[in-house]
């Protein structure tokens, strides 16, 4: 059979399609580690430009792009393979045992994929909130625990006023 240029054109991008369709249930989780990653990358541009500023250090020695890109591109190609590998594995296996452990129904679909993306976020959040620490002298953990405290206080005032109005 004579395959002509056209054709080749087509089968490939009927292949990409196909491929595009089998890995779309995790695009969200894909994206968001890409943008934790560029944010920690940033984050960690801007603590190393900090720190070195603030001990006189030659900035453009210590921030380089050569740096950036390297840490950029291993971890996204590292955690952007792991997720399409996990996910590989959890749609042909992972997802089948852990639906037969679960009684035959289990409510959430791709659940490896879905923990493993949440660590590697986890991680990220981990790295930035160091780099925040080191320049700011604050943790945003510490930060966001207070403000969901002083959220709960808020709703549960709001909450009791209301009772007390329908009383």
């Amino acid at each position: 059979m004579h395959l002509t240029i056209l054709s080749l054109k087509t089968n490939l991008l009927v292949m990409l399609a196909s491929l595009s369709l089998y890995f779309a249930p995790i695009y969200a989780l894909m994206f968001l580690l890409g943008t934790a990653v560029l944010l920690d990358t940033f984050a960690g541009r801007w603590c190393a430009k900090r720190l070195a500023q603030r001990n006189g250090e030659n900035v453009r020695l210590k921030v380089t792009s050569k740096k950036t890109r390297q840490g950029l591109v291993s971890k996204m190609i590292t955690y952007q393979s792991a997720i399409l590998l996990l996910f590989v594995l959890d749609s042909y296996m992972l997802n089948d045992v852990i639906n037969y452990i679960g009684g035959g129904h289990f409510p959430i679909q791709f659940i490896i994929t879905k923990f493993v993306g949440l660590v590697f976020l986890w991680v990220e959040f981990d790295s930035f909130d160091e780099k925040y620490y080191l320049v700011k002298g604050v943790k945003l953990k510490d930060k966001l625990v207070e403000k969901f405290r002083l959220i709960k206080k808020l709703v549960f005032g709001l909450k009791t006023i209301k009772d007390e109005v329908n009383d």
